[in-house]
């Protein structure tokens, strides 16, 4: 509850005007029902009966709690926990709400004192339980709480149960990431729809498409049900869990919107998909573009990956309807500050936000979006880029502005750019792959055209040749002279269409019915000096990661420019304190000097094995144990699984593969 509320003029309640009442209820917030204590990992979870805020009710939140002599600290994040400061006087029933108390400013001022850089490596379409459901001291797939969300789900065209297994295999097929789709799967949070929601897509795809994607008879939906429910580990992915035993792996991370990449991607920079443009034009978006909303789902908020408003467009793979422009404030242009009154393509829907960033009076902030085929010479028809990633080119007022549209480049330049110390005395900084390999690295066993991309999208990707990619790029970092004052953030847009075990929660309703937001979990490692070693609980999703810039860079949340503000709770959740700021990842004692940071050659994977294909690296290497099935449980594949039904023939450079773009 906010201290010092005014009074109301009358003693009687009852009489109290709208503005006091929606006064009072803006500050105050609290929820009710029953709880449970997770001892190692210092975490409680609520599971919500009852509160001021009815979307909660249902949910489980997820906080972090300690104990300092007589007082318990109950939080989303290490930053802000002792925010949520509680007297503890002997009844644990102190869990269930907070009372603001004194702040101590300690862990956000080291942070800001020790980060300047933050790299974000924005992978593709893979849920936490996919890979990672096996990492020891995780939240993973043979919980309890696992074992009643969809552990065992049946096949309808196998007519068999199945539970999770496990696989090896870095290159599967398509599964389908559509917002219905996942909504199945979901299953109002018994997350035990996906087996049969993927095959119901499978078995009801074109005939032609079928054909394209090399699915030969329809009994092989069976594989493409089963496949939502396999698991990888570091015998596939060693260099991911590599990093996550040595730094920072988060378990309680959401995607931000349930919606596949192109509104995942805007969710990364703005931390909505577009529900302010709809509480303020309706789902068709602005009255002045050019098109009128379309079949194919043009409209916000967005849920479908149509290619953005502006290009440049891959020239073999683009959709035919382009995107609404999205006009509300994200990062990118909080980022700018002041210099934000220099704009001058814009629309009225931000002007106030133009206006607020220009007498703030804040110096710029230097970011950039790297991403694959964008403007590479030795891709002239930019067929290795995913357009409808491309998240700056959606909003209007960044593709129409030379000094925003500036920071958009394509990723062959972000080594050359580390090189010649580009990226100033701080920034924000985006990572995207696409539909070939940065290194020039070819799948192992893939036939030709398949499996070439480093995004890690399935059907289009190999898990280690993205995998290798990423760690280039860590590795680029890591030799550079930013890596002491960096946080390389990795993580996924969405799960793919992929099984997770932990329902998600469900913050607003969106106008198809359905929740807005959030989608499943998904991972996110946190790379850095200053990083702890192992499972990070606190409950963030994509919109953590701009909190993080916020903070680090002392911004106005989005949530709270008065372009957005007027439209809360539609918008930008940024400012929620139901969510942390990530930085529960980093480590107090190396943030203050108590212990060392960690050497950047802990960050760094050797060259030849990053170029082998497939991996000399394995568990063993590494000296990672996954957690095994517990007794009289298989994690062997159903049987006749085949991982490689749906498979996308991709397009390549009129020069073959990109080559070694990361260092020349």
């Amino acid at each position: 509850m906010r201290r010092h509320q005014p009074h109301f003029k009358d003693d009687d309640w009852r009489k109290a005007t709208d503005e006091e009442k929606a006064a009072a209820w803006s500050g105050y917030f609290g929820y009710f029902g029953t709880f449970t204590v997770d001892e190692s990992a210092k975490t409680v979870t609520h599971h919500i009966e009852g509160g001021s805020f009815p979307n909660l009710v249902g949910t489980e939140q997820v906080r972090n709690y300690c104990f300092q002599e007589n007082r318990l600290s109950l939080g989303a994040s290490a930053m802000n926990a002792a925010r949520r400061a509680i007297v503890f006087g002997g009844a644990l029933l102190g869990l269930l709400a907070g009372a603001p108390a004194s702040v101590d400013p300690t862990p956000r001022s080291m942070i800001h004192e020790r980060i300047r850089y933050i790299f974000v490596i924005y992978q593709e379409n893979r849920s936490f339980d996919h890979y990672f459901g096996t990492f020891p001291g995780a939240n993973g797939i043979y919980t309890d709480a696992a074992r009643a969300h969809g552990f065992t789900q049946y096949n309808p065209i196998a007519k068999r149960e199945m539970q999770a297994f496990r696989i090896v295999a870095p290159d599967v097929g398509l599964v389908n990431n559509a917002r219905t789709i996942v909504d199945a799967g979901i299953h109002g949070g018994a997350m035990d729809g996906f087996v049969a929601a993927q095959t119901t897509w499978a078995k009801s795809l074109p005939l032609a498409a079928k054909v394209v994607l090399g699915m030969t008879n329809t009994a092989e939906a069976a594989s493409v049900g089963d496949e939502a429910m396999a698991h990888v580990d570091c015998d596939t992915i060693p260099y991911l869990w590599h990093y996550a035993s040595r730094f920072a792996l988060y378990d309680s991370f959401f995607q931000g919107a349930r919606a596949p990449s192109a509104p995942s991607n805007v969710e990364i920079i703005a931390a909505q998909n577009g529900e302010t443009e709809y509480a303020r034009y309706g789902a068709a978006g602005p009255p002045y573009t050019h098109d009128p909303l379309g079949t194919a789902g043009r409209g916000v908020p967005m849920f479908v990956d149509l290619d953005p408003a502006w290009g440049p467009y891959n020239t073999k793979d683009s959709s035919k309807q382009r995107q609404v422009d999205q006009t509300y404030a994200n990062v990118l242009l909080n980022l700018e500050g002041a210099q934000a009154g220099n704009l001058t393509q814009y629309t009225q829907d931000i002007g106030d936000d133009i206006a607020y960033l220009r007498n703030r009076g804040d110096a710029p902030v230097n970011w950039a979006w790297y991403q694959q085929g964008y403007a590479n010479p030795r891709d002239p028809g930019r067929v290795t880029l995913v357009t409808h990633h491309l998240a700056p080119h959606y909003f209007g007022y960044i593709a129409n502005n030379p000094t925003m549209d500036r920071r958009v480049a394509d990723i062959s330049q972000f080594a050359s750019d580390v090189a010649r110390d580009k990226l100033g005395d701080g920034g924000l900084f985006y990572l995207k792959g696409g539909f070939a390999s940065n290194q020039g690295i070819k799948p192992a066993d893939a036939k030709p055209r398949t499996f070439t991309g480093d995004d890690d999208h399935p059907g289009e990707s190999d898990s280690q040749v993205a995998q290798a990619d990423v760690a280039a790029l860590v590795n680029t970092i890591a030799r550079s002279k930013y890596w002491s004052q960096s946080a390389i953030i990795i993580t996924w847009d969405d799960p793919g269409g992929f099984w997770d075990h932990v329902p998600p929660p469900s913050w607003l309703v969106c106008p198809d019915g359905n929740p807005c937001g959030n989608g499943q979990r998904v991972p996110l490692l946190l790379i850095s000096p200053y990083a702890r070693t192992g499972v990070v609980h606190e409950y963030d999703d994509q919109a953590s990661v701009i909190k993080f810039a916020e903070h680090l860079f002392n911004r106005t949340p989005l949530a709270q420019l008065p372009d957005e503000a007027r439209y809360m709770p539609f918008g930008p959740r940024d400012a929620s304190d139901l969510t942390g700021d990530l930085s529960a990842g980093f480590d107090p004692q190396r943030l203050s000097g108590e212990k060392p940071p960690i050497p950047p050659d802990q960050a760094m994977i050797p060259d030849d094995v990053v170029r082998a294909i497939p991996s000399p690296w394995s568990c063993a290497s590494i000296g990672v144990k996954p957690v095994a099935p517990p007794a009289g449980v298989s994690d062997s594949p159903p049987p006749g699984f085949n991982p490689r039904v749906l498979v996308v023939p991709l397009p390549q450079p009129s020069g073959g593969y990109l080559g070694a773009t990361l260092t020349d």
